[in-house]
């Protein structure tokens, strides 16, 4: 008697522990609904495509006039790089959330 009631807690454990993980690997990955991923996807697009576009246009323009296009390269550059990161995160963000409603993350 005490041995099955010992097994069933540990299964209990078990369970819940696995289900604990699974709902933490569900919202980091999934987020709580498909439009919250592609607006976190969004965004992160945006800010890396941002930094990247503006590094490069700065030194597009920087070097060829001894610096003086530095500034407003990093801004052209910056804001071209934004929105097209943008739009590839919205289509990341479109992508993962199929994959996580295929998978049964959002619930329904």
């Amino acid at each position: 008697m005490a041995k099955s009631i010992a097994n069933t807690m540990m299964h209990s454990i078990a369970a819940n522990l696995q289900r604990a993980l699974w709902d933490a690997l569900k919202d980091e990955a999934c987020g709580s609904s498909p439009s919250a991923l592609i607006k976190k996807s969004m965004a992160e697009g945006a800010a890396h495509g941002g930094i990247e576009g503006a590094l490069g246009g700065a030194a597009a323009f920087g070097i060829p006039t001894d610096g003086l296009g530095v500034v407003p390269g990093a801004a052209i550059g910056g804001f071209i790089g934004a929105s097209v990161g943008a739009g590839g995160g919205a289509l990341s963000g479109i992508e993962r959330s199929g994959l996580c409603s295929l998978l049964g993350a959002y619930g329904g």
